[in-house]
């Protein structure tokens, strides 16, 4: 299966696996098709052909920070006048947190959310969009 045959409303850019998986079983939970990528490096292919609605991106990761890529996805969506939701996640404190917005905002996003881990479900149904949370 190529990455433009899948098709997913919610990408998970995390390098921590396991908390990736925890927030890809939240956005299912919550009715959400979503995808998990845990290698940074990646993200750009995957966002144009995934084409998601809400993108979970952790700050601190190898290679590529959460940073690099907020602006990235900023001119994304302001050249291809798609909007998406960034969820910012960090266990940085909030003054990482609301640095990542800052970026994310000069980058052109508009809709951005700011969580610090850990994060409870509740939470993440909230942005997810779930009627009730269990």
């Amino acid at each position: 299966m190529s990455v433009t045959d899948l098709k997913a409303d919610v990408l998970i850019v995390d390098d921590n696996e396991s908390f990736a998986g925890y927030v890809r079983d939240a956005a299912e939970q919550c009715g959400r098709s979503a995808f998990v990528l845990t290698n940074p490096v990646e993200f750009k292919e995957r966002c144009k052909a995934l084409r998601p609605k809400i993108v979970v991106l952790d700050l601190a990761m190898p290679q590529i920070n959460g940073f690099q890529l907020a602006q990235w996805l900023g001119d994304f969506v302001v050249d291809h006048a798609q909007p998406i939701q960034l969820v910012i996640v960090s266990g940085g404190g909030p003054d990482f947190l609301r640095l990542g917005r800052s970026v994310a905002a000069i980058s052109g996003l508009q809709d951005v959310k700011l969580l610090t881990k850990p994060i409870e479900f509740a939470s993440l149904a909230r942005i997810f969009g779930a009627q009730h949370a269990p």
